[in-house]
């Protein structure tokens, strides 16, 4: 006996916006997955509204700068197109991936290709100050050029400059050439002789630009924060705070510069300077109890209320911020003397130390996304054997802190200001190359990714490998290289690379058509790299794009 077909019917059985309420609930692949199950589904999942929600839901997730994306202009093609974003990218690494266990003497046959390569032909500099807003479509920069007002200007009439540039919207071919959508000049070159910058993303329509800078002859720092919209019609950078200080007691120029929320936190030496911007207020942090070897090198902060974190190769600080200074309001604009290290009190800390682990020489890298504000945190340190093993010359150890206590999640601050909270960092695992073909990761600063990519990028080239199919001419180069690992406990491998003691292996390389990245998005997969220009040779910034 024949019985006839049912069909999903959404209007009868299950409303329309039923379904639309569970896709929003759903990863973008996974929505793609549901509308491939039957006509009716595919008609409820291919509205353009679901991937609006979608796509805003993913900027989100991954700490996008929602502006990167004129949603109101794309069409509901893009729209899929732009929220699928980091899981296309994530598969054309895999794609692409060479196993470490396969000599990396081929690895030339198997580099990830871009898309497209847009030379900026000397409009970007590839020394100046640079951050590619999350999202790949905006960068900000801040250089010294020429002035307009005097045709003879040489170097000491360099005017630095900061500016703001449109790349074109992840997820189709970038602009021909980045359009130049704001700009302020800061200072004369004779005036200034160094800048720090670090961006960050204001609520959902504003970027945040802090800026340090050092004046010539003398030991003043000025730190100012600018705010800009970008999505808006002639867009400008507004000066919202500046504070002056007299650093002439500490180490010059600052070792860390970073924006976190609402405030600038500076490192000076053995001392680091919060200042509120918003409130008027600063704090002078000493950081006692931390070893020189790892203050000096790569670590990272983080701002939960009033409680400072620092993370290091050596563990992890944290020190209560409870002694906060009014800024003066007699002066424009207000400025403060920065004490030595002797004369300021310890504030209360704690510190809780890593598992034992090599800590010699400059290739121990630690690799922290710039965008993991918060906790749960977790890195990776590099370490390397100076002598060829049968598990190689690279291993990495992975570390996680995170909060223990129940009242707290991970964005939430603690109750009261006098509070301190209980850390606890995990030692996840360490994951081997068992090739041995790597020599040692260099040291020039490594690029890090967002945690919600698992994808971490080494600079690194490797042992006896020559690059002259990439490079031609030019011999070994250092080669920017994607790895990731997986836990051995959540997706056991298929190689069978663990060893005795149940370690996972590093499984995955992929290696970049271009080396010498110096910014990236972690969802769209753009990076800032520096190329060599064809015909002349000569250096030049580069927007390369894996996807579009």
């Amino acid at each position: 006996m024949a019985y006839p077909s049912k069909r999903l019917k959404l209007d009868n059985e299950v409303p329309p916006d039923i379904w639309r309420e569970i896709a929003e609930l759903l990863n973008p692949i996974d929505v793609v997955a549901l509308g491939e199950t039957c006509r009716a589904l595919h008609e409820a999942t291919a509205e353009r509204t679901l991937w609006m929600n979608l796509l805003k839901a993913m900027c989100m997730e991954y700490d996008l700068f929602l502006p990167s994306y004129p949603i109101d202009e794309m069409s509901a093609t893009q729209l899929r197109r732009a929220a699928l974003g980091p899981h296309l990218w994530t598969q054309r690494v895999y794609k692409h991936a060479v196993s470490p266990n396969v000599s990396l003497h081929d690895l030339g046959t198997n580099v990830l290709p871009p898309v497209s390569t847009i030379p900026f032909y000397g409009r970007l500099k590839y020394e100046l100050r640079r951050h590619l807003v999350p999202g790949g479509r905006f960068l900000i920069t801040c250089d010294a050029e020429h002035s307009d007002r005097d045709p003879r200007a040489t170097r000491d009439t360099d005017i630095f400059t900061l500016k703001l540039w449109d790349l074109g919207f992840a997820g189709r071919k970038p602009l021909l050439q980045p359009q130049l959508l704001a700009s302020r000049e800061i200072g004369s070159w004779l005036e200034i002789i160094h800048i720090e910058m670090d961006c960050s993303i204001r609520g959902d329509e504003t970027l945040a630009v802090a800026l340090g800078t050092i004046a010539s002859n003398s030991h003043r720092c000025l730190f100012r924060v600018f705010i800009i919209s970008p999505h808006r019609p002639n867009p400008s950078f507004h000066q919202l705070s500046c504070l002056s200080a007299d650093i002439s007691h500490h180490d010059i120029p600052p070792s860390e510069f970073d924006l976190r929320g609402d405030k600038v936190l500076a490192q000076f030496g053995g001392v680091l300077v919060v200042w509120g911007f918003m409130v008027n207020l600063y704090a002078v942090v000493p950081l006692y109890a931390v070893d020189r070897r790892a203050l000096y090198l790569a670590k990272h902060f983080l701002l939960l209320g009033d409680l400072l974190i620092l993370v290091t190769r050596m563990g992890a600080h944290q020190y209560q911020l409870s002694e906060w200074t009014t800024l003066p309001d007699t002066q424009v604009p207000p400025h403060v003397e920065i004490p030595p290290i002797s004369t300021l009190s310890g504030s209360q800390s704690q510190h809780i130390t890593l598992p034992p682990h090599r800590l010699g020489g400059g290739h121990n890298m630690i690799f922290i996304s710039p965008s993991s504000i918060s906790l749960p945190l977790t890195w990776d340190i590099i370490e390397t054997s100076g002598t060829r093993t049968a598990a190689g010359f690279v291993q990495s150890q992975r570390f996680s802190l995170s909060i223990q206590d129940e009242h707290l999640n991970d964005r939430k601050a603690p109750k009261s200001a006098s509070d301190m909270i209980n850390l606890s960092l995990d030692h996840v695992g360490t994951y081997k190359a068992p090739s041995g073909e790597w020599a040692s990761p260099c040291t020039t600063p490594p690029v890090a990714w967002n945690s919600k990519v698992p994808l971490t990028l080494l600079k690194m080239i490797p042992r006896g490998w020559e690059t002259s199919q990439l490079r031609p001419g030019l011999g070994p180069q250092v080669m920017d290289v994607l790895y990731w690992i997986v836990p051995f406990k959540d997706n056991p491998p298929t190689n069978q690379s663990e060893d005795a003691a149940g370690q996972t292996h590093i499984m995955g390389f992929a290696a970049l058509r271009y080396g010498d990245v110096f910014a990236s998005c972690t969802a769209t997969g753009r990076f800032i790299v520096v190329d060599i220009e064809s015909g002349t040779g000569r250096q030049q910034m580069s927007l390369v794009d894996y996807m579009a």
